[in-house]
């Protein structure tokens, strides 16, 4: 499948989530080959608690016959990576101007569905945490195919109840929803953070910080709309709060220029705080054709 295939005008015809992350995964894959690793060796390690997903050959069944529990064998060389997903669903991510077919929360719930299934696709483990200025869910981490068809059910059980009308908090200025899912994610994981990153930079560097500490390889993508960065509005405007706190009716041409400015600074504060945490950014635009979001996502990891 063409990346002119995969528009976000494409996307949005797609009536489900899974539809759309099979295309996009099934893009990404064409003519790339499966591998043998099954990343287990013949020199037992330890157990680990059973995950949907994982291959049953490895069951201790003897082990179970005494703990009525299911645990898998794990062998000397099993390097499963873990990619840990953080999706902001505050109200902000919820914005989606006349020219865009996608908000911004469902463009990234894509970009998080197809990362996941590749994540599971190559034998290592996924998880996902939602966040608003708490923890809504988290799940994981899963592995397989039995784990890519969780995660996906919860995404598309989250966009659903957001397109329900779920009443969402107000914008969470200090991060604290993003500190605690830092809290959460394993030392040493590959994190992809999916957000706007519209709120207090200072918090926001602090969680950057905290998984910087832990060790973990950080990737910010920033979900932004063409609007909030071109301006493009004429005349008398009624701008919608989606984090509850009032609409306005605005003159845009009176505040295009101061707004613009302070975008463009938001930029540079944004990518020099990033910079100091060593976590790659990667800005994205819902006007973008998905694959090439991923594609370019996938080849600055591999150029690491």
């Amino acid at each position: 499948m063409s990346a002119d295939l995969l528009t976000p005008e494409a996307l949005a015809q797609m009536e489900t989530l899974s539809l759309r992350a099979r295309s996009l995964v099934e893009s990404i894959l064409t003519g790339t080959h499966r591998g043998n690793q099954r990343g287990f060796s013949v020199d037992f390690a330890e157990h680990r608690d059973y995950s949907p997903g994982d291959d049953v050959r490895f069951l201790d069944w003897k082990l179970y016959g005494r703990r009525d529990r299911f645990y898998v064998r794990q062998f000397e060389d099993e390097n499963q990576l873990q990619a840990w997903l953080l999706l902001d669903v505050s109200g902000s991510m919820r914005y989606c101007s006349q020219s865009s077919p996608l908000n911004k929360l469902n463009y990234a719930a894509c970009l998080a569905a197809a990362i996941g299934w590749m994540t599971c696709y190559q034998r290592d483990k996924a998880a996902l945490l939602c966040f608003d200025d708490s923890i809504e869910s988290i799940i994981g981490p899963l592995y397989g195919t039995a784990g890519t068809q969780t995660l996906i059910n919860q995404l598309e059980a989250l966009l659903q109840l957001h397109q329900a009308g779920k009443t969402t908090s107000l914008e969470d200025e200090n991060w604290t929803g993003l500190l605690k899912a830092a809290e959460r994610v394993p030392e040493k994981s590959i994190v992809i953070l999916l957000t706007d990153a519209f709120g207090d930079l200072a918090a926001f560097r602090r969680a950057l910080r905290l998984l910087q500490l832990k060790k973990c390889d950080v990737r910010l993508l920033h979900i932004l709309d063409t609007a909030e960065k071109t301006f493009p509005f004429e005349g008398s405007v009624l701008f919608r709060d989606l984090e509850g706190s009032g609409d306005q009716q605005i003159q845009a041409q009176a505040i295009r220029t101061g707004y613009l400015e302070e975008f463009h600074q938001f930029l540079h504060d944004l990518k020099k705080a990033t910079g100091e945490t060593n976590c790659r950014y990667h800005q994205v635009d819902t006007s973008s054709p998905a694959e090439t979001t991923l594609r370019s996502i996938l080849q600055s990891g591999r150029k690491a």
